[in-house]
């Protein structure tokens, strides 16, 4: 069993000033080496490995490596509309209440 906070949340340790974890380096007031930031959902979009994938896989047979990916990779699949305070899973099939012809 793990037992750190990144097994049950998306979070990442903030980085002190000797350590060099690639992840979210964010500011910490005073000298305090060992506290965890949640992760932004959409974090992971903007990654050079992550957004080339995105594009280039969308609608295509390869989303179906989303299956595969790590959760914080994963997260780009739920969109945060901060303007609406909703959700939208945009990689779910609609259904027919939920499809839109206007977005074809």
């Amino acid at each position: 069993m793990n037992d750190l906070l990144s097994d049950r949340y998306e979070t990442t340790p903030i980085q002190g000033k000797s350590s060099k974890i690639p992840g979210y380096a964010g500011h910490i007031p005073g000298n305090v080496e060992h506290c965890y930031a949640q992760r932004r959902a959409q974090a992971s979009l903007h990654t050079n490995t992550l957004s080339p994938l995105i594009i280039a896989s969308k609608g295509k047979w390869q989303d179906m490596q989303l299956v595969d990916l790590r959760p914080e990779e994963r997260s780009y699949n739920k969109n945060y509309m901060y303007a609406e305070n909703k959700k939208s899973f945009f990689m779910e099939f609609p259904t027919a209440k939920t499809f839109d012809h206007r977005k074809l």
